[in-house]
């Protein structure tokens, strides 16, 4: 339902944007021709067609403006989003991100075997960011997955074992 609002939303803003840039285009026009009235009669219509110039270009200042306004509401939520899923707290100077997405859903993943990092992350000392770290693992290390709890597994690398997000595992095969 939130991608429909959000497309919904985005092509309605997208119209806006549009018709803004033709009205302001339009009053540019019929502004300069009023102007050329006053100035010169005989000019008029030159005087019309630097107001249609103006007018474009306030338009497109306008829609640069109010589009940029647009596109960071519209990924605002996409950005809470990775840093909601992200493991790792903002002030620890790693960057947050989420990787690769993967169709790994909790009924397809079993205890034990092999599983590869998707991406780096930091094994913790328990199933949340709240833990403190115990290690860094880097991308594509191979892992044995000990236990799983909700989205967090134990895993074990060599004497070294830590808490991940699940999401960001996937199995060896």
């Amino acid at each position: 339902m939130l991608n429909f609002v959000r497309k919904a939303f985005r092509g309605g803003m997208e119209v806006i944007l549009w018709i803004n840039l033709i009205l302001l285009t339009i009053a540019g026009g019929v502004a300069g021709y009023y102007l050329g009235q006053l100035i010169s009669y005989r000019n008029a219509g030159g005087f019309a067609f630097f107001g249609v110039i103006i007018g474009l270009i306030w338009g497109l200042l306008t829609n640069i403006v109010g589009g940029g306004i647009i596109a960071t509401i519209l990924n605002m939520d996409e950005n809470l989003e990775k840093i909601a899923k992200s493991n790792l707290p903002s002030h620890s100077g790693y960057e947050c991100s989420t990787g690769e997405s993967t169709d790994i859903s909790l009924e397809k993943q079993i205890v034990g075997g092999e599983y590869v990092f998707i991406e780096s992350d930091i094994l913790r000392k328990g199933p949340g960011d709240h833990y403190p770290f115990v290690c860094k693992i880097n991308k594509d290390e191979i892992v044995e997955r000990k236990q799983i709890d909700d989205d967090w597994s134990l895993v074990k690398k060599g004497d070294t074992e830590g808490w991940c997000l699940s999401s960001i595992l996937k199995n060896k095969k």
